[in-house]
């Protein structure tokens, strides 16, 4: 093969799906045959073209990546479209919290850190980080799917500081805790709605440090 033709190969691949080049390519193709003569460079500047474009759905074809049958993205956000509703009527402020908590068969769990539950929590929660969920840990941490769970976040609280820095709002550590407390079959579950200090005496925090701004 001689240069120019590696070179109009080459080039041939690299616009491979440009309209523009290949319609030049046709009306030059076409102007040639009409005056009678023969330029081999439109002829085969066309036929590239065309062969690239019968090539490329294959190449599609090859660099397709099976999916994981172990994540489904979509089952989660159809899960969590489907129970908004149901979490705007299971939030409440900070006085029914406590009530509810008062109550001799429920648990306020904790799912933030380990190290962020050790350093300060709301009195009498239980521990169990959001990334350790599973089905086997949530029933020996819960145990009866039916009792009441009350659930909090670090984006329940004004101070933003250690162990209680703010995240995004959307990613927020309560809105995946509650739909996954769901999925796994916890569906008595009570979130703190309120925006609170943990100075408020009313809280009832539990430091294990004297917090200072960072």
């Amino acid at each position: 093969m001689c240069r120019k033709t590696g070179r109009l190969i080459l080039f041939a691949s690299g616009i491979f799906l440009n309209r523009s080049f290949i319609e030049e390519q046709i009306g030059l193709a076409y102007l040639s045959w009409w005056k009678g003569e023969y330029y081999m460079r439109h002829v085969f500047g066309l036929a590239l073209a065309l062969m690239v474009i019968a090539l490329a759905p294959v190449h599609a074809e090859e660099v397709q990546v099976p999916a994981n049958p172990q994540v489904d993205y979509r089952g989660f956000v159809e899960m969590a479209a489907g129970l908004q509703d149901y979490r705007s009527k299971r939030l409440v402020d900070l006085a029914t919290f406590r009530q509810l908590a008062a109550q001799p068969d429920a648990i306020i769990l904790d799912t933030r850190s380990a190290a962020a539950f050790q350093t300060g929590h709301i009195s009498g929660a239980v521990n169990l980080p959001f990334s350790d969920f599973t089905e086997e840990k949530l029933a020996e941490v819960i145990g009866d799917k039916n009792r009441p769970i009350l659930i909090y976040c670090n984006n329940n609280f004004s101070d933003n500081m250690r162990p209680v820095r703010l995240k995004s709002a959307p990613l927020a550590l309560n809105i995946p805790t509650f739909i996954n407390l769901h999925g796994y079959g916890y569906e008595n579950i009570h979130e703190l709605a309120d925006v609170v200090s943990i100075r408020d005496p009313d809280l009832a925090w539990k430091s294990a440090a004297v917090f200072a701004p960072r």
